[in-house]
């Protein structure tokens, strides 16, 4: 599993000379790796008991390799991820399972009763005892809905898509005739770049189905009309700007600008990226990316009167991760 971004790996014993105050947090993650135990029956493998541990003041998680392998496949972006062993931690720190609990259905737990889970944590039962297996029960009783799940996440991986390909924007730099004062980040800079792929990874795999399936209509729109765009508010200061267009790269860049600053004054934004893109038969593709955070407007009334005009009224949706009830 490689997760887009910057990270540094470093041998335990190096763990007390990290500054802390050099990092918003630390966290460990530890991956066994015992040669041969795939000889042996799965009830006679290694198990881990209690895989949770604080060292110089940093919280560690260890698995198995077999283990981990399973979670990054359930669990593939990394603010998931990041949600999944935090509360593992917290479940830890708390002694609200038991030593003996396996990982794997922990995990089937944290999948299809997450409220149990949360319950939990906020003081709503003492102790949460997994039964042995229900990690083999979730994959042969849901196997319908994970495929399912599998097939609808395909629209997600656009964004996967995008992070990966943004490295060939550094360098392009086009020219914006907007109305509206410009981020102060250079676009086509490598730090435009890193603040674009890591805003773009900070979006969990449910939300990234979301825009994805936005994405694809607004393609086939283009296809017809030559243009197609939408806006998604995933939370409550940040949205997505989506374009979708046949006109030149130079065209495409400032559509996308003002679109993007339309939304991040209309709904009062904190951080608002945008993305543009050819149609969905283009014979290449390259992507535009826009990202504004704390910026202040010469003209923001301006901005906010047009917002409704580009975008019209909004519809609400939600998107879920499974078809089946826990």
């Amino acid at each position: 599993m490689i997760f887009p971004g910057l990270y540094h790996c470093y041998p335990l014993k190096t763990l007390k000379n990290l500054k802390k105050d050099e990092y918003n947090e630390l966290i460990g993650i530890v991956i066994i790796d015992l040669l041969g135990e795939e000889k042996f029956p799965q009830r006679e493998r290694t198990e881990i008991l209690n895989g949770f541990l604080v060292n110089f003041d940093i919280p560690i998680h260890v698995f198995l390799r077999d283990d981990f392998h399973k979670i990054s496949t359930e669990i593939d972006t990394l603010p998931d991820f990041l949600d999944y062993i935090k509360k593992r931690q917290a479940l830890y720190e708390k002694h609200a399972i038991t030593p003996f609990t396996n990982e794997l259905d922990l995990l089937a737990i944290y999948k299809t009763q997450p409220q149990l889970i949360d319950d939990c944590l906020n003081g709503k039962c003492d102790l949460l005892v997994i039964a042995e297996g229900i990690w083999d029960s979730y994959q042969k009783d849901h196997k319908a809905a994970i495929d399912e799940r599998n097939i609808a996440n395909n629209p997600s991986y656009i964004i996967d898509y995008i992070i990966s390909d943004l490295r060939r924007s550094i360098g392009y730099e086009p020219e914006f005739k907007s109305p509206a004062k410009r981020n102060d980040v250079k676009q086509g800079s490598i730090e435009q770049y890193w603040l674009s792929i890591n805003e773009l990874s900070k979006l969990p795999r449910v939300i990234r189905r979301g825009i994805g399936n936005v994405f694809i209509k607004k393609m086939e729109k283009a296809v017809i009309e030559g243009h197609g765009h939408s806006l998604i508010k995933y939370n409550d200061d940040s949205a997505f700007t989506i374009l979708c267009t046949d006109k030149d790269r130079q065209q495409r860049a400032n559509v996308l600008y003002n679109l993007t600053a339309a939304a991040y004054c209309g709904l009062n934004l904190r951080r608002a990226i945008g993305v543009a893109t050819e149609p969905i038969n283009a014979k290449e593709r390259s992507f535009d990316v826009i990202f504004l955070v704390d910026v202040k407007f010469k003209n923001e009334k301006e901005m906010r009167d047009s917002f409704e005009r580009a975008f019209g009224k909004p519809s609400h949706y939600k998107v879920t991760e499974y078809n089946f009830q826990s």
